[in-house]
């Protein structure tokens, strides 16, 4: 057992969302930026193929934050121990949601940041095959990036 109290790991948790908010927020700046630099300059272009890719990778970042939302905001007015917030009721705007604890609202956090991110890899690894003309194979994805 850590010899860390439950005031210590709370705010460990909160710098930790604290964190994940940031890199959230950095992440869909740049990409939104790209997209209008690609639209409106001749400095950057970004193949149009990216562009649903990038929204795609943007809505799921921005749930990604809301879920660590849920999780961060109420722990400074928290006056339990760790565990009773973990496993307590996650809140939005103000209201519990008594079905859904804490600690699955951040299961929810991190499995949105990896379908963002994995389907950023998916939009750069697909573009080279969906930039040739189609053949005899499926195209199903190509409908996507």
């Amino acid at each position: 057992m850590s010899n860390l109290t439950d005031g210590d790991r709370l705010k460990l948790l909160l710098d930790y969302t604290k964190f994940h908010i940031g890199m959230y927020t950095a992440i869909i700046t740049i990409l939104l930026g790209l997209v209008v630099i690609g639209v409106d300059q001749q400095t950057i272009k970004l193949p149009e193929s990216f562009r649903v890719p990038i929204l795609l990778v943007v809505t799921f970042l921005a749930l990604a934050g809301a879920f660590a939302g849920m999780v961060a905001a109420p722990i400074p007015n928290h006056g339990g121990d760790f565990d009773s917030y973990w496993n307590g009721p996650a809140r939005f705007m103000g209201s519990k949601i008594h079905f859904l604890p804490v600690r699955f609202v951040a299961v929810l956090e991190h499995l949105a940041f990896w379908i963002a991110i994995l389907t950023g890899i998916a939009s750069v690894a697909f573009s080279g095959y969906c930039a040739q003309p189609p053949g005899n194979t499926p195209r199903l994805l190509c409908s996507f990036f």
